[in-house]
């Protein structure tokens, strides 16, 4: 998927999920996060972080379940974060699902011998552009829901 694709899922789990910009902005971030490790994303680009890429495979250890759980022990050892890092994991896993429905997939547990997960539409795609526009019109449709 591209970048504007996982944002706008981003966005819409935010709002879906949280009431304050804080956490949406989050969860939005957290949305872009695992494409560090491809120097041309919208996060590595905009960031100076390219030479994560350098380091790791693109849709490797980055697009892993293994954030996501370190992120959750993490708040069970320090509850206190929990309203950070509940919606940047919300986002993490809304990236790593939308990229598993892509061909190349993603390995929950990379690097670990484990299946990869694969679907069928196209990074960029029609398909993907309809899907972009859908979830363009819903995160529309709710943000005017809340403020109406």
């Amino acid at each position: 998927m591209r970048g504007v694709t996982h944002i706008l899922t981003g966005i819409l789990a935010g709002i879906t999920l949280y009431d304050g910009f804080l956490s949406v902005a989050i969860t939005a971030l957290g949305s872009l996060f695992p494409d560090i490790d491809n120097s041309g994303s919208l996060i590595s680009s905009n960031t100076g972080i390219r030479f994560v890429s350098k380091i790791f495979a693109h849709r490797g250890f980055f697009h892993s379940l293994w954030i996501p759980i370190f992120l959750y022990i993490l708040v069970v050892a320090r509850p206190e974060f929990s309203i950070i890092i509940i919606p940047f994991i919300a986002g993490y896993c809304v990236h790593i699902i939308g990229d598993s429905i892509t061909p190349k997939g993603i390995k929950l547990f990379y690097p670990l011998k484990t299946p990869r997960l694969r679907g069928s539409i196209a990074t960029g795609s029609w398909i993907e552009n309809i899907i972009m526009m859908i979830l363009l019109v819903i995160t529309i449709y709710v943000i005017a829901r809340r403020i109406l």
